[in-house]
């Protein structure tokens, strides 16, 4: 299997972000890679901008799928095909947390490590 988008958009980026990682919106137009478990999440960074330079002059954006399929990095090794996941404090997908938390998707493979690459179905606004 493989990627397979609906909807991708550019945003600029307000700090350093991993490719494969969820991200959250800092303002309407700019992004940052979540840091907690809690948050909104807008969708998934499709490669990594690191360029610390361009960054902090706001002259580098990034892809973030929004609506498809997406290429997402597991934060535990145990996620199931078909299962709700969200996301933890380093932008990694997880196991969906407890009702009523964001989910951002459901897995469409699973993970048998930390680390390991999973295609996410992406949920916008999804709750577990």
């Amino acid at each position: 299997m493989g990627p397979n988008y609906v909807l991708d958009k550019g945003y600029v980026v307000d700090t350093v972000v991993l490719e494969f990682r969820a991200v959250t919106l800092t303002s309407n137009t700019h992004v940052k890679q979540s840091d907690a478990a809690a948050q909104f999440v807008l969708g998934v960074a499709q490669w990594q901008v690191d360029d610390t330079a361009k960054i902090a002059y706001g002259k580098v954006t990034v892809d973030v799928r929004i609506l498809g399929i997406t290429r997402a990095i597991a934060g535990v090794a145990n996620i199931a095909r078909m299962q709700k996941v969200g996301v933890d404090a380093l932008g990694r997908i997880t196991n969906a947390g407890v009702a009523g938390s964001p989910a951002l998707g459901i897995a469409m493979t699973p993970s048998s490590q930390v680390g390991d690459q999973v295609d996410v179905l992406l949920t916008p606004g999804a709750v577990v």
